[in-house]
């Protein structure tokens, strides 16, 4: 005849409690470090469009993000002849704490019909913030533009903006067609007119009046950039 074990004594049930107590509060402290120290953890994890190399909290509660945002714009040359792109530049500001680049590269390699802008938008910023900054958010700010006069087409990309506490990089690959007729200017040119202020970017609602368009941007899967 078989006996039934004995029941675990009070003072053992208690410390089962604690032990899982322990578990779930452990637990449940883990999960904002791993979200702070692990960056690719987080919100756009399954976003291939976005690389997460660092988080941080500001002492008054926002989340900065820093990393790189990858996206693409596709501009039909709709019956234009000739078409012309920005240069790679770095125009320093007023005060020296200020400076506005971008770096420019051009492929003859691009499918008919259209010019492909590839951009990399890499914020790095280590100031304060008023409000939270994640990097689909911030870099949404980044625009690429395309203005028809004539048989030319014009097309730009905002460039990067950086200051004492850091800022945005901007790179630009455009892929054109092979022997499609293309120039690369400066921003003095006439074909930017309108786009900058002494090499710098001017007010949006300029640009707008100038007849600049702005062209849609969609994800681009981070190993497609090169």
């Amino acid at each position: 005849m078989s006996t039934a074990p004995p029941a675990p004594s009070p003072k053992r049930r208690r410390r089962r409690w604690v032990r899982l107590l322990l578990a779930v509060l452990l637990a449940l402290l883990a999960v904002p470090v791993v979200w702070l120290f692990v960056p690719w953890v987080g919100r756009d994890m399954f976003d291939s469009s976005i690389v997460v190399e660092g988080r941080r909290l500001t002492i008054n509660g926002h989340v900065v993000e820093n990393g790189r945002v990858y996206d693409q714009a596709r501009v039909e040359f709709g019956g234009a002849t000739e078409l012309v792109l920005p240069e790679t530049r770095r125009v320093e500001g007023y005060d020296r704490r200020y400076h506005s680049t971008i770096d420019v590269t051009v492929r003859a390699d691009g499918e008919p019909g259209a010019v492909v802008a590839l951009v990399e938008k890499r914020h790095d910023y280590h100031g304060d913030a008023d409000e939270s900054m994640y990097l689909r958010d911030v870099c949404r700010e980044w625009k690429v533009w395309r203005r028809r006069t004539g048989s030319v087409l014009a097309v730009d990309v905002d460039p990067g903006v950086g200051k004492v506490e850091g800022g945005v990089d901007v790179r630009v690959i455009f892929a054109v067609p092979p022997g499609f007729p293309v120039r690369q200017e400066p921003v003095s040119s006439p074909a930017f007119s309108g786009r900058y202020e002494h090499g710098l970017r001017t007010w949006v609602g300029t640009i707008l009046m100038e007849g600049w368009v702005e062209v849609p941007q969609q994800p681009l899967p981070r190993r497609q950039f090169r």
